[in-house]
């Protein structure tokens, strides 16, 4: 029976090792292996580089370091998925349940309820609500109305997380949501394709999950907390989390694309991020 020998992302693989179309990748891929079992760290560096140099090498490279940190770790690698503000558009799926409640037009919706400048959506200049009590009182009805069912999702979102899945990646979705609204959350998961079916509602407590490799957030508070425990984190960019100071383990993006899957992957490679590799 073939075996999988490259892995050529969405996944695609050549299950031949004499394969010509990719004969010098399948070479560079043995390298690599030969390498990490030899433990020669600059033949290690030298193959990656091989690799990242194509489309097909950069897949294969991501394919087997899942699995090299696997090994290592007598476990499959986790993410740790936020859901408001990093996988779905909760600004625009707040700002539309507010623009319809009080019967304004379209054209109103992102006058009266720009993009927020402070996570806490009471302060700050465009503030959305008067204080603190009035958010709640609004917030607390809107998630009784059905407001989680209706965040659209980040364009590429659920293609970028099954990506990271094929790579070898767990998902679970760690989230802040009430935990009373655990059904229109798991409908919410469902219904966009996120590739997972582990929920957990922790709060802003989301150090406490157990065996998670990499974070990807948003939530200021949440990313304290995550530096504070020597957790590794993908910053999802808003204006309410620029603050934030740069800090060893985390990485920015700004969207679902080639920028986030390389944050994760620098983040999980102390070898070749020291090296300016990856």
């Amino acid at each position: 029976m073939a075996k999988k020998v490259l892995y050529l992302g969405q996944g695609k693989w050549c299950w031949t090792e004499t394969c010509k179309v990719h004969a010098v990748i399948i070479a560079y891929k043995n390298e690599y292996l030969d390498a990490v079992a030899n433990r020669d760290e600059e033949k290690i560096i030298q193959s990656t580089a091989n690799l990242l140099s194509t489309p097909e090498g950069q897949h294969t490279y991501r394919y087997l370091k899942i699995a090299e940190l696997e090994k290592t770790l007598g476990r499959k690698l986790t993410l740790g998925l936020d859901l408001d503000g990093t996988t779905g558009d909760f600004t625009h799926g707040l700002r539309t349940y507010m623009g319809e409640k009080l019967k304004i037009t379209k054209g109103q919706w992102l006058k009266k309820f720009p993009s927020p400048q402070e996570y806490a959506m009471w302060k700050g200049e465009g503030a959305w609500y008067s204080d603190r009590e009035d958010f709640l009182n609004q917030f607390q009805k809107a998630e009784t109305e059905g407001l989680y069912t209706r965040v659209p999702v980040f364009k590429h979102a659920s293609r970028t997380l099954e990506d990271l899945k094929n790579y070898g990646f767990k998902i679970t979705v760690i989230t802040a949501r009430n935990i009373a609204y655990t059904k229109d959350t798991r409908a919410w998961v469902r219904d966009n394709k996120i590739p997972t079916r582990k929920v957990l509602h922790l709060g802003i407590e989301k150090e406490k999950a157990k065996n998670i490799d990499v974070y990807l957030d948003d939530a200021p508070e949440v990313i304290s907390r995550l530096i504070k425990h020597e957790k590794k984190i993908v910053v999802m960019n808003h204006l309410y989390n620029k603050s934030i100071e740069d800090h060893d383990n985390i990485r920015r993006t700004d969207g679902w694309n080639e920028t986030l899957v390389n944050a994760v992957f620098e983040l999980l490679d102390d070898r070749n991020k020291a090296k300016g590799i990856v």
